[in-house]
């Protein structure tokens, strides 16, 4: 009788444990606690060798304003005076990017009151 009460308790004992390890891994827990009562220590070994479910929650994205000279309108002349524009000022640095303009290049905004070079500019695009 009391070896029957010692292996009955071993069982439940394995269940819980699988239990909670299956909590604390992403796994379902019920469906573990009944492996765990009929496998004992063979599905704690299982559990701990098979990969981690949960996952890692990433922290909220920070928002940012955007720079000022972002929310403008943006115009440039190519090297044969063609003006390009409106564009965003994310457009501007893909230009930049893309080498369509360089620090010779003329650019202008609403706030400007005549044409400047990128160069006479020099934070805008840190050319």
């Amino acid at each position: 009788m009391m070896g029957t009460m010692i292996y009955l308790a071993s069982w439940l004992l394995f269940g819980w444990i699988c239990y909670r390890i299956a909590l604390k891994r992403g796994r379902t827990p019920t469906t573990w606690f009944f492996l765990g009562v009929a496998l004992g220590f063979i599905a704690v070994v299982i559990l701990y060798l098979l990969p981690s479910k949960v996952v890692e929650k990433a922290p909220p994205p920070q928002v940012v304003a955007p720079p000022l000279q972002s929310q403008k309108l943006w115009y440039y002349l190519d090297g044969e005076d063609k003006r390009y524009g409106p564009m965003s000022f994310y457009a501007l640095q893909k230009a930049w990017d893309d080498d369509l303009i360089t620090a010779a290049t003329y650019v202008w905004n609403e706030e400007m009151e005549n044409w400047k070079r990128l160069e006479e500019l020099p934070n805008l695009l840190q050319t």
